[in-house]
């Protein structure tokens, strides 16, 4: 079983959060996902999470594709979850869009299934790799 861990998504989509919630609540009790319908609110609780669940807590950032250039960017320059992977749901077919994902500071972008049953076995692999499988950054970057 998973130590307690946050999880942040940024969606626009309730039905998208609910099913990732859902599966997160069934297999991973543990956690702790939290959901953002606004990049503003995104960036507002990343300030909060830092300021009162302490450092590590937080280990991995879900974000639709849909206008969040600017949240990447700001997550990774403006808050102390500067080091917190970030995965990009995204929808979108074209090239650019996920190319635009990676330049500004995402770690990997997924295209988001349609169907709930897939959308499902995403969220399932996912948390498998960031959470169980991939070593999570120190809370504080020590210089090189």
């Amino acid at each position: 079983m998973l130590p307690g861990f946050d999880i942040l998504l940024i969606d626009g989509s309730a039905r998208d959060a609910g099913i990732l919630t859902a599966v997160l609540d069934k297999l991973y009790p543990n956690l702790s996902a939290y959901w953002a319908q606004t990049p503003e609110e995104g960036l507002a609780f990343l300030k909060w999470q830092a300021k009162f669940s302490g450092p590590g807590r937080l280990r991995l950032i879900v974000l639709d594709l849909d206008g969040i250039l600017d949240t990447l960017r700001s997550i990774r320059s403006d808050t102390p979850a500067g080091l917190v992977p970030i995965v990009v749901f995204c929808g979108s077919e074209a090239e650019v869009d996920v190319n635009a994902a990676y330049l500004e500071g995402a770690n990997a972008c997924i295209r988001k299934s349609g169907s709930p049953q897939l959308l499902s076995e995403q969220v399932r692999t996912l948390i498998g790799h960031w959470l169980i499988h991939a070593e999570s950054p120190s809370a504080e970057p020590h210089s090189v």
